[in-house]
């Protein structure tokens, strides 16, 4: 908990950021980090059958930085392919309400409400 505490008193209240404070070397070899050793494997979820896991895929890749990684040309094309097939999904987009049931429909469900009422009213 001191290791804590001093974390964000050197902050100034601010909260933590992480990375915020390394260095020019550390953002290089984080960055080699990413896209030779994590990229790779993460990018063959394009491939998986369960849907969820290629949009979280998507996801993730949208968040990354833009000039950086997402213009990779590995990453562009799977971002590129994941964004087309997302378009397709009519799931994805808000569903739109359902269509009022049909005027005969109506008119039973109406008619069977007013008829429970009679119904009450007599037996009062």
């Amino acid at each position: 908990s001191s290791i804590i505490n001093n974390n964000n008193n050197n902050n100034s209240g601010t909260g933590y950021v992480a990375y915020q404070c390394m260095s020019l070397t550390e953002r290089k070899h984080l960055r080699r980090l990413l896209v030779y050793d994590l990229l790779p494997p993460c990018l063959e979820f394009r491939y998986d059958k369960v849907t969820n896991v290629r949009l979280t895929l998507m996801k993730t890749l949208q968040l990354l930085p833009p000039k950086d990684v997402q213009s990779l040309a590995a990453v562009a094309e799977v971002l590129r392919e994941l964004e087309t097939e997302v378009e397709t999904w009519e799931s994805y987009q808000a569903a739109p309400p359902p269509p009022p049931p049909p005027p005969q429909q109506q008119q039973q469900q109406s008619s069977n409400s007013s008829q429970r009422t009679m119904n009450t009213q007599a037996s009062v």
